[in-house]
């Protein structure tokens, strides 16, 4: 019998973490550092054309989709 938590927590809960950014350079071939709106930065990859300055969604280090053109906060709890 499987444990229903486990497999809850397994469905619910993401494998890797989203993240929101920056585009700051294009390497080519679907390479792009992005700036981390935490803080650092991070080589991602991308089948998408994106250019310097597209706010973009990544999980784990693959971009996922561009992120709206909207104001970002973060608060600390």
């Amino acid at each position: 019998m499987k444990n229903i938590w486990k497999q809850f927590i397994d469905d619910v809960l993401p494998n890797q973490p989203m993240n929101l950014g920056e585009v700051t350079a294009v390497y080519g071939n679907g390479q792009y550092s992005v700036s981390l709106v935490g803080g650092g930065s991070i080589r991602a990859f991308s089948d998408s054309s994106l250019s310097t300055g597209d706010k973009v969604k990544i999980v784990g280090s693959r971009i996922e989709s561009k992120a709206p053109d909207l104001p970002i906060y973060q608060l600390e709890i």
